[in-house]
């Protein structure tokens, strides 16, 4: 995310300088990314001014091209103690929007590294998922998807989110959540990372694990993050009998050695049919929820599943 400024822009703002006040606005609003913005504001205290006067107007330009999966990025800046997402922000609220991105990044590269290029495809594979077999290359890509970046970044900042509420803030915010992210965020709760970078997970004891092995990136969930996955497997235990009037699927543990990786399975692109007939469908004996209900209600396709905004 550095910025992308033209250096002699940064360094020599006097063309700049002399436009009014609207047109400098609108060329703050056409700025790719918020690193940006912030790097103009930085050359002269008129630039710094127009920002911070401004930031409603620019903010709602930049947005959509420089901060992922914006709506839930504000819902966690309510959870850190911003102001929520129907009030304006101010330019130090951007500013930790942006360092939350960062980090929500850093989790990316770090999962990329880790686990994606472990990934199996098995019985779920489907050709359009990836696109045609590479010889020597697993079917999955080395990096996440436009789907799956946009699904981990979605489900990062909710999780991040209840990590940051208290106690008995949680159930109600769980409580808020489609079951279809209720499972995703089961999965994301055993991620082997510090999530925001703001818990200590000590490694399994293990005096010479084998590199890249399971055993060497495995980490001890905090004891927060184990009553939180415990939360909400309840909650999907109790909101699929609701719908189905049955037990749900546990398709982890053993099926992961088989389709996916360690614990992380629901999330990929060649998951998802599954997990929508697991969400909606599959095996319901309910006769009083009908199947456009349960759509809506509990799986609901959204935008940010295939663009990150």
């Amino acid at each position: 995310m550095d910025s992308q400024l033209p250096s002699r822009l940064r360094n020599d703002n006097s063309a700049l300088s002399s436009l009014p006040i609207e047109l400098t606005i609108r060329f703050f609003c056409l700025l790719p990314s918020f690193s940006d913005v912030f790097a103009l504001a930085q050359t002269s205290r008129r630039f710094s001014r127009i920002w911070t006067e401004n930031v409603t107007t620019i903010y709602n330009e930049v947005s959509p091209r420089g901060l992922s999966c914006e709506h839930y990025a504000r819902i966690f800046l309510s959870d850190q103690g911003g102001p929520t997402p129907e009030k304006q922000l101010s330019a130090q609220d951007v500013f930790c929007m942006v360092r939350n991105s960062r980090r929500v990044e850093r989790a990316i590269l770090q999962f990329e590294l880790e686990i994606v290029p472990k990934v199996k495809c098995g019985v779920y594979d489907a050709p359009e998922s990836y696109g045609p077999p590479v010889p020597g290359r697993n079917r999955h890509p080395p990096h996440l998807t436009r789907g799956e970046r946009a699904r981990f970044i979605r489900i990062y900042y909710q999780l991040w989110g209840l990590m940051k509420l208290e106690t008995p803030n949680v159930q109600a915010r769980l409580d808020s959540i489609r079951l279809k992210d209720l499972f995703l965020l089961y999965e994301m709760s055993r991620l082997n990372q510090s999530i925001g970078l703001e818990e200590v997970l000590p490694s399994f004891p293990d005096p010479q694990p084998q590199p890249g092995s399971v055993r060497a990136i495995r980490r001890r969930p905090s004891e927060k993050r184990r009553s939180l996955e415990k939360l909400i497997w309840e909650l999907i235990e109790k909101v699929y009998q609701r719908i189905h009037n049955d037990e749900p699927d546990y398709p982890w543990v053993v099926e992961c050695k088989e389709d996916g990786y360690m614990y992380y399975r629901i999330m990929w692109d060649h998951w998802q049919s599954e997990l929508k007939g697991i969400s909606c469908s599959r095996g319901s004996r309910n006769p009083n929820v009908e199947p456009k209900d349960k759509q809506e209600s509990f799986y609901a396709d959204s935008s940010d599943e295939e663009f990150e905004t």
